[in-house]
């Protein structure tokens, strides 16, 4: 090459990972790049994921940078911001740089999913055969607390509730099984999902124990609706939306002089002590009827 002759090479960029994708590197550890979690009830008692951002490029030398007096080194001058992400913490059993094989608990999670946006584990101390699973725990005395948690466990410990992540074969191989964000709408109520986000209007509370269900006060046109105890059977809840005053009652339906909307169904196993809650309706409502003539009457609802 003659003197003064001077080729830029460009280099490949750095390799875009999906939501949790899992990778084995440097044939030593287990790398799983955590994505992004919504349910605005965890961030708001665990604080929300915050991702530190560089102005220019993500490498920290460059030849447009500022010397460093110490090293002698050229340096990018660079900022760091704690961007907000919309994602609940993703917390870890284990040290602030490994995590532990073996499931976090609720009280056992500690650490969390910090700035480098992954979680890292030791494959020599794992199984053969590893699942990377994401999992929620909540709180036994505040059982609408949930704190998010990922963990690496054998086969046998995988739960019917764990969100799979990636399957590990022979601590080498990666069957890739889940690569998306993840939206936590605490229980649809299809299934008989328990509805376990925060207390809402006309929100049906079981109680096992008693085998009953309790009705959360609701309004309609800022009306209250009458709440209270009712023993469970397998029945529907109503709330009349018109006429004034609201109130809830087990049958519903529409005519000309009245209208109800479903709050949910119940279906109580008294056998077994169960009780399975299907929610509908989880705001209050306003609601307008329009008459025309000699049209059927017709009724209008709008969530508040």
């Amino acid at each position: 090459m003659a003197n003064g002759f001077r080729i830029n090479l460009r280099t490949s960029s750095a390799p875009q990972h999906p939501p949790f994708k899992v990778e084995v590197a440097n044939n030593r550890d287990i790398l799983c790049h955590v994505g992004r979690i919504f349910e605005p009830l965890s961030s708001a008692i665990y604080g929300q994921n915050l991702q530190k951002s560089w102005d220019a490029t993500q490498g920290k030398y460059t030849s447009k940078g500022l010397p460093n007096t110490r090293s002698g080194k050229i340096e990018l001058k660079y900022h760091n911001y704690d961007v907000k992400t919309g994602s609940a913490k993703i917390h870890y059993n284990g040290s602030s740089t490994t995590a532990s094989q073996g499931r976090a608990t609720f009280s056992s999670a500690s650490q969390t999913v910090g700035d480098k946006g992954y979680v890292k584990w030791a494959r020599s101390a794992g199984p053969v055969h590893n699942y990377i699973v994401l999992h929620r725990e909540v709180d036994s005395e505040s059982p609408d607390t949930g704190k998010w948690c990922i963990s690496a466990v054998a086969e046998s410990a995988v739960l019917d509730s764990d969100i799979v992540i990636a399957y590990i074969n022979n601590g080498k191989m990666v069957r890739q099984v889940w690569k998306s964000d993840v939206t936590f709408s605490g229980g649809s109520g299809g299934g008989g999902a328990v509805d376990s986000t925060q207390p809402h209007p006309f929100q049906i509370v079981k109680d096992e124990a008693t085998m009953s269900v309790y009705v959360r006060e609701g309004t309609v046109n800022s009306v209250p609706a009458s709440t209270g105890w009712t023993v469970a059977g397998t029945q529907w809840f109503w709330v009349r939306t018109y006429p004034s005053p609201p109130q809830i009652g087990l049958s519903g339906g529409q005519s000309e002089s009245e209208c109800w909307v479903s709050i949910g169904r119940v279906v109580a196993d008294t056998e077994n002590g169960t009780i399975e809650v299907y929610q509908h309706l989880r705001s209050s409502l306003w609601a307008e009827r329009f008459k025309c003539g000699s049209a059927p009457a017709k009724f209008w609802h709008s969530a508040v």
